[in-house]
């Protein structure tokens, strides 16, 4: 299990820089930008949100308190 996380969190995280470099490039400049970045990446939330929706919990509060924690 741990290891099918990793490949699909390095799997996600290659799609985010594609995209993230894509979206950059449509966007059109503005100053209005934040100063201070997240503590998790983008790759690392897709990965959690989509582990939950495979996993047999009805909520997120008990996906984080049994299976993240």
């Amino acid at each position: 299990m741990k290891k099918c996380i990793i490949t699909v969190y390095y799997l996600i995280d290659n799609f985010c820089k594609i995209y993230q470099e894509w979206e950059r490039k449509r966007l059109i400049p503005s100053s209005n930008q934040r100063n201070r970045d997240g503590k998790l990446s983008l790759a690392e939330l897709l990965t959690i949100v989509i582990y939950f929706y495979l996993s047999p919990c009805k909520d997120f509060k008990n996906y984080y308190l049994y299976y993240l924690c």
